[in-house]
């Protein structure tokens, strides 16, 4: 079948000082919400000349969503990670990075 070489796939990582953790790619849905919300109302002028200025509260939006959609195990929801305490924005963002990268369109 025409889709069948694009199964979401997973991978085990280590992350936060050698804590392992399950990450899988983003769906097509998830990705696009995810980057949405960075983006904004960003023209495709501003996008291409990499004039897109992100706020933080909208940057760690998109952080935490990425983590909670993208992480397999240990499984959280966004309303968990939301209540985990400002130090351990240093470990999303860590997760974060794996997700975005493993999920980015091969070009």
């Amino acid at each position: 079948m025409l889709f069948d070489k694009f199964k979401n796939e997973t991978k085990k990582i280590k992350v936060c000082g050698g804590e392992e953790v399950e990450i899988r790619k983003l769906t097509n849905k998830e990705y696009e919400e995810v980057q949405s919300l960075i983006m904004g109302d960003a023209t495709a002028k501003e996008i291409d000349a990499g004039e897109i200025r992100v706020s933080i509260d909208k940057m760690s939006r998109a952080q935490l969503l990425t983590v909670a959609y993208g992480m397999v195990t240990p499984k959280q929801s966004l309303k968990d990670l939301e209540k985990l305490p400002v130090d351990s924005m240093e470990c999303i963002g860590e997760i974060y990075k794996a997700i975005e990268e493993f999920s980015k369109p091969k070009k």
